[in-house]
C-alpha cells in the first residue's frame, strides 16, 4: 500500500532560491510505493518535468507585509491541508520551517493528527513553534542548526542532520571567469544579508578607481532601498547591476562567470549557494557565521570576514582583484571540496527513510 507525503513550501521552481532547488532535487526521484503531493505558491508559471502531484494553491503574499503573511498564509494553508485530509489520507506532512505557512501546517498537524517533519534549514526558524505538532521530526542543515534543535531537548532519533549538496546537474558550456566581477545571490535584506555592508565596501573600492563589477541576484523587501543607494551614486550606478530573480541555471552561469561569491550575512546555517559556488570553482567571501567557516576553511576556498565590517570586505575583494593566482588556487580547492560531498541519490534515500520509513 502506498504512503502519501505532503510537502508544503512557498519556494519551488521556476523560482531560483536555495529552498526551491532543495525541494526540486528532493522530489526529482521518488521511491516506489510513495505518493508525493507538493503544496506551493501560485506563480502563474507552469511547473513541469516531474511525476509528483503539484498543487500551486498558496497565495503569492510571501514577500508582502508581515501582518498580511501571518494572517492569511496560515489560514489558507490549514484549509488546503484539511481539503487533502478529507479527500485522501496523508501519512506525513513536511514543511519549510522558517516561513509564515509553518503556523498553518502545525495547526493542521495537531487538529488533524498528521505527523509532521520540519525542514530546519537556517537559524531563523522559530524554536517555540517547532515544539508543536504530532510526532515531530526534524531535518536539520548543518551542525549549528542541529545543536539548536538538540538544545530544545529533542531526542537524537527524531533528528536527521543533512548537508547542503552540489546540484545534481550543471548547465553545459559554462562561461569563463571574469577577473573583475563579483556576485551576490540571496534575499535582498539590508541588515540580515549584509547588503548595507556590501554597498559600503563597493563605495570604498570606487574611491580607488579599481575596475570592479558587482551583480546582485535576488528579490526582497529592501529592493527599493538598494535601487536608491545605487541610483544616487554615479560610480555605483555604473558598476552594480541588479539582475532580479533568475532561473537556477542562469544563477549558476553568473556564479561561474564571477571572481567570487559575496555573502556578508549576519546569520547563516549551511548556505546552499556556497556549495553551488564551490561546484563551479567559484571562491566565496563570507562572514564567520554558522557552519560557513567549516565550509571555507582557513582561507582555502575563499576568505572569511567579521560581520558588519565593510573595511574587511573591501580588503578581501581588493586582494582578489589584485592576486588572480590566489583566486585560481582557491577555485581549484573549492571544486575539489565539492567533489567530496555525497550525492543527492544518497540523501534522498536517507530523507525518505527517516520521514516515512520507505
Amino acid at each position: 500500500m502506498s504512503k502519501r507525503l505532503l510537502i508544503v513550501t512557498p519556494s519551488f521552481p521556476p523560482e531560483g532560491s536555495g529552498a526551491a532547488q532543495y525541494y526540486a532535487e528532493l522530489v526529482a526521484e521518488v521511491p516506489e510505493h510513495l505518493e508525493v503531493h507538493l503544496l506551493t505558491t501560485w506563480t502563474g508559471k507552469e511547473i513541469t518535468g516531474s511525476s509528483i502531484h503539484f498543487h500551486p494553491a498558496l497565495p503569492s503574499v510571501v514577500r508582502s507585509f508581515f501582518l498580511i503573511r501571518i494572517l492569511l498564509l496560515p489560514l489558507w494553508t490549514f484549509f488546503w491541508i484539511l481539503f487533502f485530509r478529507l479527500r485522501k489520507k496523508i501519512d506525513v506532512v513536511q514543511v519549510h520551517s522558517s516561513t509564515a505557512i509553518t503556523l498553518g501546517v502545525v495547526f493542521a498537524s495537531i487538529t488533524l493528527g498528521i505527523p509532521i517533519v520540519y525542514d530546519v534549514q537556517d537559524m531563523q526558524a522559530p524554536l517555540w513553534l517547532l515544539r508543536f505538532g504530532r510526532k515531530p521530526k526534524y531535518l536539520t542543515v548543518g551542525e549549528a542548526v542541529t545543536q539548536r534543535i538538540r538544545d530544545m531537548g529533542i531526542a537524537e532519533a527524531r533528528i536527521l542532520e543533512i548537508s547542503s549538496l552540489v546540484p545534481s546537474t550543471l548547465p553545459k558550456d559554462l562561461p569563463r571567469r571574469e577577473s573583475n566581477q563579483f556576485i551576490f545571490v540571496g534575499s535582498l535584506l539590508k541588515k540580515a544579508k549584509g547588503l548595507d555592508v556590501l554597498i559600503e565596501a563597493m563605495r570604498a573600492i570606487g574611491k580607488t578607481n579599481t575596475a570592479c563589477q558587482l551583480k546582485i541576484i535576488g528579490t526582497g523587501k529592501d529592493l527599493k532601498w538598494l535601487q536608491k543607494e545605487i541610483r544616487t551614486d554615479l560610480w555605483l550606478a555604473s558598476h552594480i547591476k541588479i539582475l532580479g530573480e533568475l532561473s537556477h541555471d542562469e544563477v549558476l552561469r553568473e556564479m561561474a562567470r564571477s571572481q567570487a561569491l559575496i555573502l556578508p550575512s549576519l546569520s547563516e546555517a549551511v548556505p546552499r549557494v556556497i556549495i553551488e559556488a564551490f561546484s563551479l570553482g567559484t571562491p566565496v567571501i563570507a562572514t564567520r557565521v554558522g557552519s560557513v567557516p567549516k565550509l571555507i576553511g582557513d582561507n582555502e576556498r575563499g576568505v572569511l570576514i567579521p560581520t558588519n565590517d565593510a573595511q574587511a570586505l573591501e580588503q578581501a575583494m581588493y586582494q582578489m582583484l589584485r592576486h588572480d593566482e590566489v583566486v585560481s588556487g582557491m577555485s581549484d580547492a573549492a571544486r575539489k571540496y565539492a567533489q567530496t560531498m555525497p550525492s543527492w541519490a544518497d540523501l534522498r534515500r536517507k530523507i525518505y527513510h527517516f520521514t516515512l520509513g520507505v
